[in-house]
């Protein structure tokens, strides 16, 4: 048996779509910062070289600025159709 939400279902985040690293440039001498390329596998949109401070934190990726304004506009206009 289920139980019911009293207040409805929780308010989410769309998914972010995140681009992935392509390119990487790694420094003998400095160990503290990467430069990293990343790349959109949905809409093949490409950095430059942008400075990471972790290998973790480039192999998680950062979300794409195309797609992710693409997912906001689509639900900007999807929360107007439901308030009308």
């Amino acid at each position: 048996m289920t139980t019911m939400d009293l207040f409805g279902p929780k308010p989410r985040r769309p998914p972010q779509k995140l681009m992935h690293v392509a390119d990487v440039y790694c420094d003998m001498c400095s160990e503290e910062v990467q430069v990293v390329k990343f790349v959109c596998s949905r809409c093949d949109y490409a950095t430059d070289w942008v400075e990471i401070s972790t290998v973790t934190e480039a192999k998680r990726g950062i979300p794409c600025p195309v797609c992710t304004a693409k997912n906001v506009n689509n639900e900007e206009t999807q929360c107007q159709i439901d308030t009308i």
